[in-house]
């Protein structure tokens, strides 16, 4: 069971994760840079030795895919919900309570999820006719 004080220690690191784009804003140049990437890690590594005081670098970026992976599956039910003319109130909620804090991510993950450049082709082609 998560307690307060385990949301509240990552909060405080996705907040850090967030304020250092070098390591998940892709287009940044940042991101390219090795080195400033390097120090992005130790400094969030820093952080999550306060929670669990045997990690590393490789931990922490295990702990960043892990929290990534699942707002990327709570987005992707979101966004199929969405598609799938749903009412409001049979709208997918996500479940995690870090969803909202990972909101940042939204961008950086597929531009629209579960749809290829083909279906939208197809989607303006239709349209285009009716």
């Amino acid at each position: 069971m998560v307690t307060t004080k385990d949301i509240e220690f990552w909060r405080e690191f996705i907040n850090l994760y967030r304020e250092l784009p070098a390591v998940w804003k892709i287009k940044s140049d940042d991101y390219k840079n090795r080195d400033l990437k390097s120090q992005c890690y130790v400094k969030l590594t820093d952080k999550l030795k306060e929670h669990q005081p045997t990690a590393d670098i490789n931990s922490t970026k295990r702990k960043i895919n892990t929290l990534r992976s699942n707002f990327r599956r709570e987005l992707k039910k979101q966004i199929n919900s969405r598609k799938s003319g749903a009412g409001a109130d049979d709208m997918y909620e996500p479940t995690v309570w870090y969803f909202n804090d990972l909101e940042f991510l939204r961008d950086q993950e597929c531009q629209d999820i579960g749809r290829s450049s083909i279906e939208e082709d197809m989607t303006n082609f239709v349209s285009f006719f009716y």
